[in-house]
């Protein structure tokens, strides 16, 4: 008996991995990023949002291991000033831009390798010091 491949029958000798990597990235609707940003500017601090399919990919050549699968936005939490109170205030940001995106039904996760480095070699850093480098995709 043949199944279509896109019925859970059709499904059974794949792996998890293969579907994740195969399904194309979820386009976040265009409020999520103002949502977001209006979430870390509370804080004094900006959200460079970045979702554009090629530069997602320049960012996935760059770092082949540290965006998750899926992933169909980058933030990038920046703070003005580089000093304690700065990166306090950018801490802040990042938590509730992730709780944020979390009440919107999105999954979240750290990009701890995405550095100015990495941001200046693509260049998209903005301005200010990086605090937070966070993914957003579907949430399962």
């Amino acid at each position: 008996m043949s199944h279509d491949a896109r019925s859970p029958e059709g499904l059974e000798g794949l792996e998890l991995a293969e579907l994740v990597r195969d399904a194309a990235p979820l386009r976040l609707p265009a409020h999520v990023s103002a949502r977001l940003a209006g979430a870390a500017a509370l804080h004094g601090c900006a959200l460079a949002w970045l979702d554009a399919s090629a530069v997602l990919a320049d960012l996935r050549a760059a770092l082949p291991d540290a965006l998750p699968p899926g992933a169909s936005a980058v933030g990038v939490v920046a703070t003005p000033r580089d000093d304690r109170a700065g990166l306090v205030r950018g801490g802040r940001a990042a938590c509730r831009a992730w709780i944020e995106a979390v009440s919107l039904g999105l999954a979240v996760q750290p990009v701890p390798s995405l550095d100015a480095a990495v941001l200046d070699a693509q260049r998209l850093r903005p301005d200010g010091a990086i605090v937070a480098a966070l993914a957003f995709g579907a949430a399962a």
